[in-house]
C-alpha cells in the first residue's frame, strides 16, 4: 500500500538548529489541532515571532487576505505552474493576496505559494525580500491589498529583492514613484506569460514600469526569463519597460541577459544593456532587438526559434503543465548564455524547478505492506525528495 503525502520536515529541521517555532495554518475540514495549529494564515502571522516559520498546508480552500509586519520564513506545498487561480483540482497554497505592512518584515521569505496579489505599504522602507518558486498574479503596490490603506508608492523604499523560479503574470510598480526608490534587484528564472490584448499582463503597463527615480536607483538584472505570447495576435505585447532618471545625472543600471522573447517585445532606454538574449517572432513588430535607444552588449540571436523541448509553435497566452520550456540539444541557445550556460529558464545560477517545491526535503511516498500478523514486523519504504525540492 502506497501513501501518498508531501511531508515537509522543516519542524525537525528548524526547531533541532535554531530554536525557531513552526506555525502551521491548515484551513483543510477535519484538520488537526494544537498549540501553534491556526485555520488562517492572518491568525498564523500575527502569533509568530520575527525569525518564525509558518507552513501553509496545501487545501482546496483559499486562505483570504494576510498581512506581514515582521521578518518571516512562509512556505507552503508549492508554486503550481498551470494554476490561474480559479477553483483547483487538488490541494494548493493558495491564497489571495499578501501586503507588506512595515519595514520590519525586511528579510522575509516566501517560497512554494501561490499567491493572487502582492502589495507594499507606502513610507516604508524594505531590504532582502525572496520571493521564489510561487505562482504569482500580480507582484505590486496595490490598494486593494492592503485593505484601504494608503498606498501611493511616494516613498516606497526596497533594496535587495529577489523574485526567482516563478510563474509571474505582472510585476507593477506603478506609475507614481517620485520619491520612491529600487535597488539591488534580481527577476530570475521566471516563466512570464502573456496575453497580446493585455500588454499589462507581464509588467505593467508594458512592463517594469516607473520604476527608477532620480540618482536613487541602481543595478537590476532581468535574466534567465521566458516571456511568451500567441504569436498570431494583431499586436505584440511589451515585455519590458523600464523609465530612465528623468535627467538625473545617475541612471540605474538595468541588465537584461539570457532571457527568451517568444513573441514579446521590450522598450528600450539608454539605461538598458541587452545581452545574450533570444528573440523569436517579433517580426513585423519592431525593427531591431535589442530596442532603439538601449546598449547591445553583444550576443543576441534575433529572429532564432529556441526550440523549445515542448510549446505550441504560434506561442501561449498561459502557462500549460505539458509545456516543457527546456532547450532542445540542438538548440541555438544552448551553452549561450553570458556565463555559457543556456538561455532562458533551465540556465543561471538557480534552474527553473518544475515543481515549484520549497527547497526542502519531504516525504513523497510511504510504501507499507496492507497487512501483517501480529508480531512481525512492519516494511515500510519511504521515498523522499532533496532539498533542491525537485
Amino acid at each position: 500500500m502506497i501513501i501518498r503525502q508531501t511531508i515537509a520536515l522543516i519542524l525537525t529541521i528548524a526547531i533541532g538548529s535554531s530554536g525557531q517555532t513552526i506555525h502551521v495554518v491548515n484551513n483543510n475540514p477535519n484538520a488537526p489541532t494544537g498549540a501553534h495549529v491556526f485555520a488562517t494564515l492572518q491568525e498564523a502571522l500575527d502569533a509568530a515571532l520575527p525569525g518564525d516559520i509558518v507552513h501553509v498546508v496545501p487545501s482546496k480552500t483559499p486562505h483570504g487576505r494576510a498581512l506581514i509586519n515582521k521578518r518571516l520564513t512562509i512556505y507552503g506545498g508549492g508554486g503550481v505552474r498551470d494554476f490561474d487561480f480559479e477553483t483547483p483540482s487538488h490541494p494548493l497554497s493558495w491564497i489571495d493576496a499578501i501586503g507588506f505592512t512595515s519595514g520590519n518584515a525586511s528579510g522575509t521569505t516566501l517560497s512554494g505559494l501561490n499567491v493572487r496579489h502582492f502589495g507594499f505599504e507606502n513610507e516604508a522602507t524594505y531590504s532582502d525580500l525572496c520571493i521564489e518558486r510561487c505562482r504569482i498574479g500580480i507582484f505590486a503596490n496595490d490598494e486593494e491589498v492592503l485593505l484601504g490603506r494608503s498606498s501611493t508608492l511616494y516613498a516606497l523604499q526596497i533594496a535587495n529583492l529577489t523574485i526567482a523560479n516563478s510563474v509571474i503574470n505582472q510585476i507593477d510598480f506603478g506609475s507614481r514613484d517620485e520619491y520612491g526608490a529600487l535597488r539591488n534587484v534580481v527577476i530570475s528564472n521566471n516563466a512570464f506569460p502573456m496575453t497580446a490584448d493585455q500588454p499589462s499582463v507581464s509588467f505593467f503597463p508594458y512592463g517594469v514600469k516607473d520604476v527608477f527615480t532620480p540618482a536613487k536607483t541602481a543595478n537590476m538584472l532581468i535574466a534567465n526569463n521566458v516571456f511568451f505570447a500567441e504569436t498570431n495576435a494583431a499586436t505584440r505585447p511589451n515585455a519590458i519597460d523600464v523609465i530612465d532618471a528623468r535627467g538625473a545625472e545617475s541612471k540605474p543600471d538595468v541588465k537584461i541577459f539570457n532571457n527568451i522573447f517568444y513573441g514579446a517585445l521590450s522598450e528600450g532606454t539608454e539605461s538598458m544593456e541587452f545581452a545574450n538574449n533570444l528573440a523569436f517572432l517579433i517580426e513585423g513588430f519592431a525593427d531591431v532587438f535589442p530596442p532603439a535607444n538601449s546598449v547591445d552588449g553583444g550576443g543576441n540571436l534575433v529572429g532564432t526559434n529556441p526550440l523549445f523541448a515542448s510549446f505550441p509553435s504560434i506561442g501561449a497566452n498561459r502557462f500549460e503543465q505539458r509545456f516543457d520550456l527546456r532547450l532542445q540539444d540542438n538548440s541555438p541557445g544552448k551553452g549561450k548564455g553570458s556565463d555559457d550556460s543556456d538561455i532562458g529558464l533551465f540556465g543561471g545560477a538557480e534552474p527553473f524547478v518544475e515543481s515549484g517545491k520549497p527547497a526542502l526535503p519531504s516525504i513523497d511516498a510511504l510504501i507499507l505492506s496492507p497487512t501483517i500478523q501480529q508480531g512481525q514486523d512492519l516494511q515500510v519504504q519511504v521515498r523522499a525528495s532533496g532539498s533542491a525540492g525537485q
